[in-house]
């Protein structure tokens, strides 16, 4: 949370010769020059949006339709892990190349925008403040008994293609199952 203290953000636009880093520019970015912005915030920010730029893209200065992006999560539970038969060696081996194979389409069709593996939940670090205090807690933030391995964010046109992209992904680990979810922003290309 910011302090409350108001205070006045400068942001220029890239120079049209430099390369943009797509994470921090914005379609909806003033053409050129500073843009101010005033707010109760205590850290830096970028304009992601230029006035009248709505939430989903209303305003976009280019007419061509925007890629969509979706995390395809990849979720364990340890009871049904445990339950079943252990994988040889050899399974496991498969599996790995199975979703490298994965990996190595969606690069090559520019599908994939990033994606990882996870250490188990009891290597996380929960974060909350109160009252302004930092409070850490080791461990997740849920406790329960499935929990997030790894995910991949991917770029597609729809919803079908990122549930097609999704069953490639579920092949690749063997059945799965994998969760697919919208981002909320359109991507930026």
């Amino acid at each position: 949370m910011g302090t409350g203290v108001p205070t006045t953000l400068t942001t220029e636009t890239p120079d049209p010769g430099r390369t943009a880093n797509p994470a921090t520019t914005s379609p909806h970015a003033p053409e050129s020059g500073p843009e101010e912005i005033s707010a109760g915030v205590s850290i830096g920010a970028r304009v992601v949006r230029g006035p009248g730029a709505g939430r989903y893209g209303a305003g976009r200065r280019d007419k061509e339709p925007q890629m969509k992006q979706y995390m395809l999560s990849v979720h364990h539970d340890p009871e049904a892990e445990a339950a079943a038969p252990p994988m040889s060696p050899e399974d496991v081996r498969a599996m790995y190349e199975n979703v490298n194979a994965f990996n190595e389409e969606a690069q090559a069709a520019d599908a994939m925008v990033f994606g990882c593996g996870l250490f188990p939940p009891d290597t996380a670090t929960t974060v909350r403040t109160e009252g302004g205090e930092l409070l850490l807690t080791d461990g997740p933030f849920a406790e329960t008994k499935e929990y997030l391995g790894g995910f991949w964010i991917i770029k597609c046109a729809d919803l079908d293609a990122a549930l097609e992209w999704a069953r490639k992904a579920a092949d690749a680990l063997s059945g799965g199952p994998i969760e697919v979810r919208p981002l909320q922003e359109d991507a930026e290309e």
